[in-house]
């Protein structure tokens, strides 16, 4: 593959053990708004999120596939904030809900991020990347 061919993610697709708790998190801690026409009973199930479609699918439809692939590793999910202010903002509104923040605001070389981990226990990462 030539370099730079590649330079939009389309969707990202997380597997969940129990999707619709999955589904509830991220519509109800993180505010998450449903693309139009989902139902809590498909086997797929899509945000609104800007330029990229974060979905949830119950691990079961990748169950029979015959290729292998990790399925035990928990992924990344990564959101940016626009500003600090942004971030504290999150940050207490996350708190509000109940949420274990395992790193609050803590300052990376690549940025400032806030991070927990959903309940399939994937690791969700808010990201300021400012100065």
């Amino acid at each position: 593959m030539s370099e730079g061919l590649l330079k939009r993610v389309s969707h990202v697709n997380l597997y969940s053990k129990d999707s619709k708790r999955a589904i509830r998190f991220y519509q109800e801690a993180l505010g998450l708004k449903a693309l139009p026409n989902q139902s809590m009973n498909d086997n797929w199930y899509g945000f609104a999120t800007e330029g990229v479609v974060f979905a949830i699918e119950p691990e079961t439809n990748r169950a029979k596939s015959k290729f292998r692939f990790n399925r035990k590793n928990p992924v990344l999910i990564q959101f940016k904030a626009d500003s600090p202010a942004h971030l504290e903002r999150i940050n207490r509104m996350l708190e509000r809900k109940g949420i274990n923040l395992r790193d609050r605001s803590k300052k990376k070389s690549y940025g400032v991020i806030t991070n927990f981990l959903d309940p399939d226990g994937n690791l969700v990462e808010i990201l300021y990347e400012g100065k």
